[in-house]
């Protein structure tokens, strides 16, 4: 009889375990269920889901496509609409990226977490910093700096102890198999996303990229033709000597790539030029002695091929 009780105990215990598990999977999973299609339009439009679950379609006023927000403006039907996480289960944009209103591990103040990856294990993203959600266990996958000081003189050291959170979260045959890649892997939104993409095709778990559609970052063709202005700087003239430039004008061109829009800094951008600049002309001097002029010319042709690299920042971009 004890036995029994002891057992039925054990059963209404792991079934409330699992009822409460599969709830709280189904309730992440309905969040990442929102779809990006306008009903009315049949088009991808960005969206924000209010308190109630109604998804609310329109176009949210951003200038990038950022990994990080502090709040979001939605214009839809002719009216503008600022929410913060609190006002908001989270939005979407059309090129696919979900962001949630979430608390981080261990506060209360709910933010916009980037939905990275959904499917058993979700994994999302904050201000560089990444967090694992299994409908049950919520944790931040997190590296640090030690300070080691042994016999010999200090230094800094960088760990990893997210590796050994991933593994708690990884089990099964499926997670060892992974453990090495685990052990190398970067702490990065693609290493992440590689090594959760591979434990799920080994379960054989359906899953989905929320970034694929979403470039690190832009690569765009550069180019342009000028004129260089050029003069003439002595550093020792003699009284009575003129010289000038028959004409001060050269050309230039370049042409190159630049890496722009970046999800984690996008208002840097850098250039990588091969430019090609030509300046020819004549050169007209002459000294006036007082009783005597004397006058010369000399052709001047000026060739270079450069490699400039700059590196920008946008103050205001549009």
């Amino acid at each position: 009889m004890i036995l029994k009780k002891h057992l039925s105990l054990y059963v209404l215990f792991f079934l409330g375990s699992y009822l409460l598990t599969s709830a709280q999977e189904i309730k992440l999973l309905e969040k990442v269920g929102w779809s990006v299609i306008n009903p009315a339009t049949g088009n991808a439009q960005d969206f924000v889901v209010l308190p109630s679950g109604q998804v609310v379609h329109g176009t949210i006023v951003r200038n990038y496509n950022l990994a990080d927000y502090e709040e979001v403006t939605l214009e839809a039907g002719g009216k503008t609409s600022t929410y913060r996480p609190l006002a908001i289960q989270g939005f979407g944009l059309a090129n696919g990226q979900v962001f949630l209103s979430k608390s981080l591990p261990g506060s209360s103040e709910p933010v916009f977490i980037q939905l990275l990856v959904s499917g058993p294990i979700h994994l999302g993203g904050y201000k560089g910093a990444y967090f694992l959600d299994n409908g049950v266990n919520y944790e931040k996958l997190e590296p640090r700096f030690e300070n080691i000081e042994k016999d010999g003189p200090a230094y800094r050291k960088y760990v990893k102890p997210f590796v050994g959170t991933l593994k708690r979260y990884l089990p099964g045959d499926c997670g060892v198999v992974l453990f090495p890649a685990i052990d190398r892997v970067a702490y990065n939104d693609q290493a992440m996303i590689r090594i959760l993409s591979s434990y799920f095709d080994c379960i054989g778990s359906s899953y989905r990229v929320h970034i694929e559609k979403v470039p690190f970052v832009q690569i765009s063709p550069i180019f342009g033709l000028g004129l260089s202005q050029f003069g003439l700087s002595p550093s020792f003239r003699q009284d009575g000597r003129a010289d000038r430039f028959e004409s001060k004008f050269g050309f230039q061109f370049f042409g190159g790539v630049r890496f722009h829009d970046s999800r984690k800094l996008p208002r840097v951008s850098t250039d990588l030029r091969i430019a090609f600049s030509s300046f020819q002309t004549q050169l007209v001097s002459s000294y006036d002695g007082g009783l005597f002029q004397r006058t010369g010319s000399e052709n001047i042709r000026e060739t270079a091929i450069l490699v400039p690299i700059s590196l920008n920042y946008s103050v205001i971009k549009r």
